[in-house]
């Protein structure tokens, strides 16, 4: 028998989400700003899954996008940042950019320090216009020194970089071509994290990546 998918926000509102460690959703938006509708919806005893449902059903997307960039693990909220910005993807992206992307996945992938100096350096040489940029940037900003390597004084990046970045990749990727879709484009993008959050893979049906797979279970 088949059924109709769940809506986002009820997947939200009743699926449990193991990636997400907080229990209160003001645990996370200590670290980023929230919009006025957004901080309405707040308070000591709503949930992670609760607060990303009702800012869902305000279309507070922008909120809800950042509140997920922060709550979930690095690893994980790259990982969307790369699906993202894959579904995004257009005809005339840059070599540097398509590089920076691979670059992001593989780090998914292969979590090493060799993968995220590599991400940081694909970054660097693309276009920061490109959602394709900017996942490879926060893969760099999830390690702990973001000097460059062999150098003796150790730098860590500002906190929250990582998550700053996976949300303006998510953000990007949204409103980069038609800004009349953004608000479909976010509710699916949205659904994707809320099925990493959950355990899942992300992946829409048919949704690929041209870098190897790896043994995690996210990808």
């Amino acid at each position: 028998m088949q059924t109709s998918p769940a809506s986002p926000q009820m997947q939200s509102e009743t699926a449990e989400l193991p990636k997400i460690t907080a229990t209160r959703a003001r645990e996370v938006c200590r670290a980023f700003e929230l919009s006025e509708p957004g901080q309405r919806l707040l308070d000591d005893r709503i949930t992670p899954q609760q607060f990303v449902s009702r800012l869902i059903e305000i279309e507070c997307f922008a909120d809800a996008v950042s509140f997920l960039a922060h709550a979930l693990p690095k690893r994980e909220a790259v990982w969307w940042g790369c699906l993202c910005a894959r579904d995004a993807l257009a005809a005339q992206v840059s070599p540097a950019a398509m590089t920076a992307l691979t670059a992001a996945e593989a780090w998914v992938y292969k979590p090493t320090e060799e993968t995220r100096h590599a991400a940081g350096a694909a970054a660097g040489a693309a276009d920061t216009g490109s959602p394709c940029t900017w996942p490879a940037f926060a893969a760099f900003w999830a390690g702990d020194d973001i000097a460059p390597r062999g150098s003796s004084v150790k730098i860590p990046p500002a906190e929250h970089m990582s998550a700053k970045a996976v949300t303006a990749a998510v953000a990007l990727a949204a409103t980069k071509h038609d800004r009349e879709t953004a608000a479909e484009n976010f509710q699916r993008y949205l659904a994707q994290a809320i099925d990493i959050a959950g355990g899942g893979s992300g992946r829409r049906p048919g949704q690929r990546s041209s870098a190897a797979r790896g043994s995690s279970g996210i990808v």
